[in-house]
């Protein structure tokens, strides 16, 4: 996977929302690219994002709306890497993309 920043989880609940499945932004426009990696154009922001082939792997669980132990579980599985590994690996980016708007995971509560 390529490199990007760890972050403390924040305590969100308290601040009146529930953590979901993460669900796909509206405003997001996903391209697979040549040698697998994966092109996100953010249009509400006009930002891109790049990945790689294991980044747009995790993506397209998401899209398919699997857990992301399944998605864990089939990168561990297809790339041979430890399943703990894939875990957290998967969790980072998951957390990436929901920092950069990509998808979002919360809903106010009612």
């Amino acid at each position: 996977m390529f490199g990007f920043f760890r972050k403390n989880p924040v305590r969100r609940e308290a601040a009146g929302l529930i953590r979901m499945p993460p669900s796909i932004a509206p405003e997001v426009r996903a391209t697979a690219m040549d040698g697998g990696g994966m092109v996100f154009l953010h249009t509400g922001t006009g930002k891109l994002f790049t990945s790689n082939a294991t980044g747009a792997r995790i993506w397209q669980g998401l899209v398919e709306q699997a857990g992301l132990d399944s998605i864990a579980a089939g990168i561990s599985s297809e790339l041979g890497v430890p399943r703990r590994q894939a875990e957290e690996d998967a969790a980072e980016f998951v957390a990436m993309l929901e920092a950069r708007g990509l998808i979002s995971r919360e809903r106010a509560r009612a």
